[in-house]
């Protein structure tokens, strides 16, 4: 199968963002088995103007995404946050290459105030195929009920990526016991102003645990990308899924991929729903902040249940969320052929909220 990849892909971040989403997906693709190419909206807007302004060059952005299907012919399109990419030129895509199918992946949290977020979704409900969003549970019935089926997709873990095992380094190699990376760009003070829990827990955390050593990248060390992101991890023990909410079912940033991947202890609120994917001892659960103060005092002073319960988690993440798995979920939803296998997450697309029980 001939699949095209829509998005902010080897462009203008010069290889800063190679552990991302969509980056692992050409690397999952290819290796289900599938050709690959990538088209990069971006790009081609910026470039098509002497000024490289992506506003200007969106018209010719679109008119080179429908050249470049009437090149390749894909099976199957799958676009990311590419909000360049018009409805009318995906309409038109269909036209010029019958049988394709589309697909649009949003991996940000369904939050009740995110409202920008909530039109990204519902922009593309009419016009594609299937929509595949990181949050499963009753937050999808509010996308239900247009063209596209939407289903619940988990963050993907690849193994050219998380190449880190932690698990097989003893406690004296690793300066770090608790590692927290906010991948955004904004600087604490900025998401401070916004009552962002991250920047909270992070302190909190600091304070109660004074003999431990933290690197929270964002707070008291600026945010990171690249390899020196993943340099970052490697000198810690343990890693924070903590996100500014909590409790959507099966909701995580891809930090949680990027932890478990590499073989940390991965600290993870129960009422994210992850307890139905893993057990006791393949994550670090905690229900509140007392149960995580005790979760890090644990695992920073008994380096041998670290050890384990990460390399627990690691076995199970690879196994679950391995990219070329997710890759194939998504290929067995979009062209309807049957599951090739029993995935443990849901795999059914949602319904509208007054169809439900």
């Amino acid at each position: 199968m001939r699949v095209l990849i829509v998005g902010d892909i080897f462009g203008a971040d010069l290889c800063a963002n190679f552990h991302m989403i969509m980056q692992k997906f050409v690397h999952g693709f290819a290796r289900a088995g599938h050709g690959v190419q990538v088209f990069n909206d971006r790009q081609a807007a910026r470039y098509a103007t002497p000024l490289h302004s992506r506003k200007l060059g969106t018209r010719t952005a679109n008119a080179r995404l429908l050249q470049a299907c009437r090149n390749y012919r894909p099976h199957l399109v799958f676009l990311g946050h590419c909000e360049i990419i018009r409805n009318d030129t995906l309409a038109a895509v269909r036209e010029a290459v019958p049988g394709v199918r589309i697909a649009y992946r949003n991996v940000d949290p369904i939050y009740d105030f995110d409202h920008d977020n909530h039109r990204r979704i519902a922009s593309r409900i009419d016009t594609v195929d299937t929509i595949f969003v990181t949050t499963a549970g009753r937050r999808l019935s509010r996308f239900a009920g247009g063209r596209a089926n939407v289903h619940f997709m988990p963050n993907p873990i690849d193994p050219n990526v998380e190449t880190l095992r932690q698990f097989e380094q003893p406690a004296r190699a690793l300066p770090v016991d608790l590692f927290f990376g906010f991948m955004g760009r904004q600087q604490a003070s900025d998401t401070n102003k916004q009552g962002d829990a991250r920047i909270a827990i992070a302190t909190e955390l600091k304070q109660r645990l004074p003999e431990a050593t933290f690197e929270i990248r964002g707070l008291d060390h600026p945010p990171v990308r690249g390899q020196d992101y993943m340099d970052a991890i490697a000198r810690a023990r343990m890693g924070l899924n903590f996100s500014r909410v909590n409790d959507h079912y099966l909701y995580a940033s891809d930090r949680m991929a990027h932890y478990l991947g590499c073989g940390l202890v991965t600290l993870t609120d129960r009422a994210t729903g992850f307890g139905e994917l893993f057990d006791e001892d393949e994550l670090g659960f905690y229900a509140d902040r007392d149960e995580l103060v005790a979760q890090i005092e644990r695992f920073r002073t008994d380096d041998a249940a670290r050890r384990r319960v990460a390399e627990a988690g690691w076995r199970r993440g690879h196994q679950l969320f391995d990219v070329a798995r997710v890759a194939r979920y998504i290929c067995d939803t979009m062209f309807e052929t049957g599951l090739s296998e029993a995935y443990e997450w849901p795999t059914g697309p949602a319904k509208p909220a007054a169809k439900q029980d």
